[in-house]
């Protein structure tokens, strides 16, 4: 309990939560493509517009958590970058079982198995642990820089990132989707996202927080009102890098000074710990659990409507894939691995 922060794990149990409702398809995430009225329609779209934050706030726990510490190159690749490979292949396994289970008319095959984990990624939802993986194998880069990065480097690599990612895509979009050709190199999930989290967890000046509330709020409607132009012009509600990472900003800073403000009991700090813990369980083995539980919605959502059953669906599924995290760990070896 010590080592580890609530508002951290918090922001984690959001997260996840997230990444398992953005992956409902027109039942929920996509509701807009089915909506039969404007509050529907309006509210689904600034959903999916929130919603996307989920991957930036996990890349930015992992940034608070491992940058500040400081290991030798070798207990980088032993302790994390060998054991998360493990966890990679054995799990991406068994969801490649899972797909072919149900599509029985494909041959199951290992060595397409260990091509796919090479190639590309075993199944579309993994690419964020491949992103992770990504963070570990530069992490002894990414902590001298942020070690030794002053708070106004921060807040230049944070304005980049709002006008190359959020407001010059604007003005592209405006101009036909043309591009802008200045390569940023900085800017990607497994640097940039990283970074700030660790500037917020220890260099960050919560006097300006009324100022990443309005930014983010701001953030909030244009990738709403993008997400409804581009539905329109292309058929999909796609969303600005730039203003998702306003978003994040404002609702990862906000969580902290907000559980800085008003500590939590211990009991309380607990059960977010054990919640919070096992999300990489969920990232693991979402797709069978999200398909599981998907009887939940069918059940509800005649009753209570789309959202709420969705909400019961997307928790239930959650919520096993943590008590399953915690299960595992009573099995005398896999601890070290998870």
């Amino acid at each position: 309990m010590k080592t580890r922060k609530p508002y951290l794990d918090f922001i984690r149990i959001l997260a996840i939560l997230m990444v398992v409702f953005v992956h409902t398809g027109p039942e929920a995430a996509e509701r807009y493509l089915v909506a039969t009225d404007k509050f529907t329609y309006w509210f689904s779209l600034a959903l999916n517009a929130f919603t996307q934050t989920c991957a930036p706030l996990f890349f930015m726990v992992s940034g608070a958590v491992l940058l500040r510490k400081k290991e030798s190159l070798k207990d980088v690749y032993l302790h994390r970058v060998v054991k998360f490979i493990v966890l990679l292949l054995v799990f991406g396994l068994i969801e490649y079982a899972y797909f072919y289970h149900l599509n029985p008319e494909i041959t199951f095959s290992i060595k397409t198995f260990f091509y796919l984990v090479y190639s590309t990624t075993v199944i579309h939802q993994y690419w964020f642990l491949y992103a992770y993986l990504g963070i570990l194998l530069i992490l002894p880069l990414l902590r001298i820089l942020a070690q030794n990065m002053e708070p106004e480097h921060f807040c230049y690599l944070a304005a980049l990132m709002l006008v190359f990612e959020g407001l010059l895509p604007i003005v592209e979009y405006l101009w036909g989707n043309s591009r802008i050709a200045i390569p940023m190199p900085l800017l990607v999930n497994t640097i940039v996202y990283p970074l700030m989290g660790y500037f917020i967890e220890n260099k960050y000046d919560k006097s300006y927080q009324g100022i990443i509330y309005a930014l983010g709020a701001c953030a909030f409607i244009t990738n709403t009102v993008i997400g409804h132009m581009a539905l329109g012009a292309r058929g999909s509600a796609e969303t600005l890098d730039g203003m998702t990472f306003v978003i994040a900003l404002a609702v990862f800073s906000g969580l902290k000074v907000l559980f800085e403000a008003k500590p939590i009991n211990l009991k309380a700090a607990k059960t977010i710990t054990f919640l919070g813990s096992g999300s990489i369980m969920v990232f693991l083995l979402e797709p069978p659990l999200r398909d599981f539980f998907k009887y939940i919605y069918t059940w509800f959502e005649p009753t209570i409507t789309w959202f709420p059953a969705a909400l019961c669906w997307v928790t239930l599924a959650c919520l096993a894939g943590i008590l399953i995290y915690h299960l595992l760990r009573l099995i005398p070896g896999v601890k070290k691995v998870l």
